[in-house]
């Protein structure tokens, strides 16, 4: 832009000078020249024609040198404009990706909060499995005057006869029907290998004792022993 105003002021400093020089000339040749008063007339006349064209040019020329000057100037606000609009882009691109990284980074706490919960949760449970099969192995089971037949025990426990075939599948396959049977690796206990015992109240080992407890849960959770009986089969444990 400043190149421009100096080519701006160079140029009309220029025609100025022109119009000094035409000036000077056509008043030597006046001086020198032998002429009429009526020629004198005409050479002035088309003097200050030639005097008036140079000053229309040069008024004309200075007028588009301002036009590029004003035109150079808007380009050159348009620069800044998009220049600032540029930088505050990059400033909201930054604020969202450092917001970005901070989502992150909660998300990231919040999965390791987690994760340590939950292995948490599993140490204790495996701490407390561990305590049942100490006290079930360090314990033997009371001694019970254990008679009759599975089907004496399932009969006295109120388990309706019809169920007795799911009831049979169930406790062949958890304690072989051994009213004193012992999980070495669970810590389960009784024909029903409830865990912990404890959920069985009274002396688990009796058999009539394990299936009503049995009877009780395969109802609340299964509707009956011939849910408990198709769980069984598709997990192999209910």
């Amino acid at each position: 832009m400043r190149s421009i105003v100096s080519l701006s002021l160079l140029t009309i400093s220029v025609f100025n000078t022109s119009v000094s020089l035409i000036q000077k000339q056509s008043v030597e040749s006046l001086l020198t020249t032998d002429i009429t008063g009526s020629e004198y007339s005409i050479l002035f006349a088309q003097e200050a024609d030639q005097f008036d064209n140079l000053v229309i040019d040069t008024s004309t020329i200075a007028s588009s040198l301002e036009t590029a000057n004003s035109n150079e100037k808007n380009r050159y606000a348009e620069e800044l404009e998009k220049q600032a609009a540029a930088e505050k882009e990059a400033e909201e691109q930054a604020q969202r990706e450092a917001e970005a990284r901070e989502r992150e980074a909660e998300r990231q706490r919040i999965l390791a909060q987690e994760r340590e919960k939950a292995e948490q949760q599993r140490r204790e449970a495996e701490a407390a499995a561990a305590r049942e099969r100490e006290a079930a192995a360090a314990t033997p089971p009371p001694s019970s005057n254990i008679s009759g037949s599975k089907q004496d025990w399932m009969s006295a426990a109120g388990i309706p006869q019809d169920q007795w075939a799911y009831v049979d599948f169930i406790v062949q396959k958890e304690s072989s029907w051994n009213p004193s049977a012992v999980n070495r690796s669970s810590g389960a206990c009784g024909l029903a290998q409830a865990l912990p015992c404890s959920k069985i109240a009274g002396d688990w080992s009796d058999p009539v004792v394990a299936l009503k407890w049995q009877y009780n849960y395969v109802n609340n959770r299964y509707g009956g022993y011939i849910g408990a009986y198709d769980f069984w089969r598709a997990n192999n444990w209910y």
